[in-house]
């Protein structure tokens, strides 16, 4: 891990402002309409059907916090999941085209074999701030000893 050494403090990568604002606007919406239309009938279910997109939506939002030790992903209610740099077996980035451009993710995933470990996979997409810095670090912090868990570049 010696690459990493100039990480001497931990860096988060934020989702863009955006896209909280919308999907929290939108949870707000519709508890507001759920709570207006609470004796009105079946448009009850829409506003309820809104707010559990809001909601699922608002859980996929991530924040991605970089150290020396490994990376960590966490969500609006911190529920997330973490990798060490060394438990790193399986590095995948795949391009997504979009009508104005292309959407990246970026796939982190362990083995899990040994005692006792799950299998975590990390999926990190390119909807935050500073995620070209952010594969950078992942594409030096993976150890490439083994051909076959090599980044792809």
């Amino acid at each position: 891990m010696a690459q990493l050494s100039i990480l001497q403090t931990p860096l988060t990568f934020p989702p863009k402002r955006f896209l909280l604002i919308v999907w929290m606007a939108t949870l707000a919406v519709s508890l507001y309409g759920f709570l207006v239309t609470l004796i009105g009938g079946e448009v009850v279910y829409v506003w309820m059907g809104i707010g559990m997109i809001a909601v699922w939506q608002l859980w996929t939002i991530r924040w991605v916090q970089v150290d020396n030790e490994g990376i960590r992903v966490k969500n609006v209610f911190q529920r997330g999941r973490q990798l060490r740099w060394e438990e790193v077996t399986r590095v995948h980035e795949e391009e997504v085209r979009l009508n104005k451009g292309a959407y990246a993710i970026l796939r982190l995933a362990n083995s899990g074999t040994g005692s006792g470990r799950r299998a975590v996979k990390i999926d990190i997409t390119s909807d935050l701030k500073g995620f070209d810095t952010l594969r950078d670090i992942v594409h030096q912090a993976v150890p490439k000893d083994n051909p076959e868990d090599a980044v792809p570049q």
